[in-house]
């Protein structure tokens, strides 16, 4: 009974945080997407993806504790809860270009996520306008070990459009569009808007509309040509990051605060990009 309440928990901290398959970019800067292009966008917003050429791959680890002692539930110590992404990205064209990826999220030995996700993206010149497209298919399997919960698999299509203009970009996120689940899951529509000051300073606002009414702001700021300061804040959480290229490598750190849901601890995630 004590375990199965345990899950209960964890589950409903996962959900209250809007918890989904992201990368260190999205993180650091408050879960706003339109920061993020190329190999990273697979996960979170592939209307970028072409907007890096060229093949890269991408390692993205985070590891986080939600529960702090005090409120833990009897018997069991903080949850151990580690995620992993792997993720590769190839053009067709100048235009098109597709990327597939799979993520892993395991809490301790009774919690078993995996996703399959694959995106394709197409881009347009009009003049001082971009237009992207893109589309993700993402296959998910849950398996609560042990439990009479089981195995449940979850299914959806997602549509992304971005338009880019002068210092502008403007997306509209449109998640759960199709889907094949076990229960009855919302569509998400989310809007985002960002804005380039003289090509140093990235500036974004996004309205989550499910699970809850949620408005996320992020800033990405560039000390120098292969260094970057990020920020980000919404209704759960804090957050700060860094971007650095070295030659061929991106790196990407970030540092989430969450102030709701239990009180959980500093969450750090790293990810490694390689391009060529």
């Amino acid at each position: 009974m004590r375990k199965i309440k345990y899950i209960i928990l964890l589950v409903s901290f996962l959900y209250g945080i809007g918890y989904s398959y992201t990368t260190a970019t999205v993180e650091s800067v408050g879960s706003v997407t339109n920061f993020v292009s190329g190999v990273e966008s697979i996960f979170t917003n592939p209307a970028f993806i072409s907007n890096i050429k060229g093949t890269q791959i991408m390692v993205d680890y985070k590891k986080f504790f939600p529960v702090s002692s005090e409120q833990n539930v009897e018997g069991y110590t903080p949850a151990d809860i580690s995620n992993i992404l792997f993720a590769i990205k190839f053009d067709f064209n100048e235009n098109l270009s597709c990327g597939i990826g799979t993520g892993l999220l395991n809490i301790l030995s009774f919690y078993n996520e995996t996703e399959v996700v694959f995106a394709s993206g197409y881009s347009k010149n009009f003049g001082d306008i971009k237009l992207n497209f893109a589309g993700q298919v993402v296959s998910k399997t849950i398996d609560f070990s042990d439990t009479e919960y089981g195995k449940t698999k979850k299914f959806y299509i997602n549509t992304f459009v971005a338009i880019e203009y002068k210092n502008f970009i403007f997306s509209f996120l449109g998640n759960k569009m199709f889907k094949k689940t076990d229960d009855e899951e919302p569509v998400e529509l989310v809007p985002e808007i960002t804005y380039n000051w003289l090509d140093k300073i990235l500036f974004s606002v996004g309205l989550q509309t499910v699970p809850q009414i949620e408005l996320k702001t992020g800033v990405e700021w560039k000390l120098k040509e292969n260094l970057s300061f990020r920020s980000g804040i919404n209704n759960n959480e804090f957050s700060i990051g860094l971007g650095m290229k070295i030659k061929k490598i991106y790196l990407n750190l970030s540092s989430v605060y969450p102030y709701r849901f239990f009180q959980p601890l500093p969450q750090l995630r790293t990810g490694i990009i390689y391009n060529w």
